[in-house]
């Protein structure tokens, strides 16, 4: 485990009193290691007693705008993740996937202390739309650390909020997605709330991905074809964590756009969830 001569650098120029490195277990539990920014040029000799193999994403490091003390967080891959993340680079060569010019996600979320406190009126604007500050503030937080958002409203079912955020790619996407949940959870808490991303058989992530392409009807056919055969695994909740509970298709202008609505587990490896999807195998 060592840190790239970019992180040290962020750490000294911020004055950094810790670093926090959180990575995805293979669980889809987010786990987190911290030692202090001292103890820096010791971090190699400190990991391999402990056995632990940790690499920095690139580009996915940021002050940590929730610890009192200066932090900086490094989200990083274990051996078992970058398995996953090199999968998705392979993947990105597809046919299907060349000309892809937009992708992003909306990710559900529904807040505790809401669920528990059940009301018939539809929170669906100010002044009863409740979770819209807290919204907003997990929307700046995310563009505060480099993250790109879209919209961000309430669901359909009561107590659903709703964030889009989006990738550059499928990598960048589903290293987005967790820290995104990150962000969500940690903005709940300095509310004073806690929140659950599975709600009962709601789905609870849409992907919006769209195509440049001049034959729309075959390419429709292509990925259409891919998305059904996916859809068609019944035991997938239970083995992979996540099932495609529908899909949607639209034209706008030259470009073919999917809305695809899943429903995952509580903890689950969003790489694992776009293989699965995009994978042409």
């Amino acid at each position: 485990m060592e840190l790239t001569e970019e992180i040290i650098q962020f750490v000294k120029t911020n004055n950094c009193q810790f670093v926090s490195l959180k990575y995805l277990g293979e669980d889809g539990i987010l786990n987190q290691i911290d030692f202090s920014a001292n103890n820096i040029s010791a971090l190699k000799n400190i990991f391999e007693q402990k056995n632990i193999d940790l690499v920095p994403i690139k580009n996915k490091f940021f002050q940590d705008p929730f610890r009192s003390a200066s932090t900086l967080t490094v989200f990083c891959t274990n051996y078992a993740i970058a398995r996953l993340r090199n999968e998705i680079e392979r993947i990105n060569s597809f046919e299907h996937l060349k000309n892809i010019t937009n992708i992003n996600t909306e990710i559900s979320f529904w807040i505790i202390d809401d669920i528990n406190n059940h009301n018939n009126i539809q929170y669906v604007a100010d002044p009863i739309d409740l979770g819209a500050n807290l919204r907003a503030e997990i929307v700046q937080c995310l563009e505060n650390i480099g993250i790109s958002t879209t919209i961000h409203y309430h669901g359909k079912t009561e107590h659903e909020y709703i964030v889009g955020i989006q990738g550059n790619s499928l990598l960048d996407l589903a290293d987005n997605i967790t820290i995104t949940h990150f962000i969500i959870n940690n903005c709940a808490t300095s509310y004073g709330k806690k929140v659950i991303f599975n709600q009962e058989n709601n789905s609870n992530l849409s992907l919006i991905i769209c195509y440049d392409c001049n034959n729309k009807e075959n390419f429709h056919s292509l990925v259409a074809t891919r998305l059904d055969k996916v859809f068609s695994c019944s035991d997938s909740f239970s083995q992979f964590k996540f099932e495609i509970k529908r899909y949607t298709d639209y034209s706008n202008k030259d470009k073919l756009c999917f809305n695809i609505e899943i429903l995952t587990h509580e903890y689950y490896l969003p790489y694992y969830l776009l293989i699965r999807v995009f994978n042409e195998q």
